[in-house]
């Protein structure tokens, strides 16, 4: 890298917010849980990318974007309706009964083991959300309004994981 100071007074990174619409998306890789640090807060991003777009402008087809979950808040404690979320997206992914025969009992939605099944299964699955757009930090932030379950299962991401998720510990 060579150090350079011939940039003008912005940058633009190239990150769109997609517009409200409803919308197919398959869930990508890099799940992971996001620590705040004045807090004891604890989200899940779930990355993914607009599949196709059932409402809303076209432009949003193929777009990137996160879901976060905030699984525990700011004064530690685990907020439910996240979690309900999180249970829902499995559900309509179609993995339910997998992660109830490998976690039997009630789960710690964080629990290391947990996390790695889910960075390994949910990968490829798609799920219908209605999406919209809202201010946080003075910033445009996508916002899931409402999961729905999709009718199409899989794809690339998840074809090419078949192979690996044969095992998943």
């Amino acid at each position: 890298m060579k150090l350079r100071d011939d940039f003008k007074d912005e940058l633009d990174v190239g990150f769109d917010t997609p517009e409200p619409g409803v919308s197919i998306v398959q869930i990508q890789e890099d799940i992971r849980e996001i620590r705040k640090e004045d807090s004891e807060g604890v989200s899940l991003r779930i990355p993914i990318t607009i599949d196709t777009v059932l409402s809303g402008p076209d432009s949003n087809q193929g777009m990137s974007c996160s879901a976060f979950l905030a699984l525990i808040s700011k004064e530690g404690k685990p907020v439910e309706f996240a979690q309900d979320q999180l249970m829902f997206i499995l559900f309509a992914t179609g993995l339910t009964r997998e992660f109830k025969d490998k976690f039997p009992g009630d789960i710690d939605p964080l629990d290391d083991r947990f996390l790695a099944a889910l960075k390994l299964k949910l990968p490829g699955k798609f799920i219908k959300v209605q999406h919209d757009v809202r201010k946080f930090g003075g910033n445009k932030q996508f916002n899931v309004k409402k999961w729905i379950k999709a009718e199409r299962k899989s794809g690339p991401v998840a074809v090419a994981k078949e192979a690996a998720d044969s095992d998943w510990g």
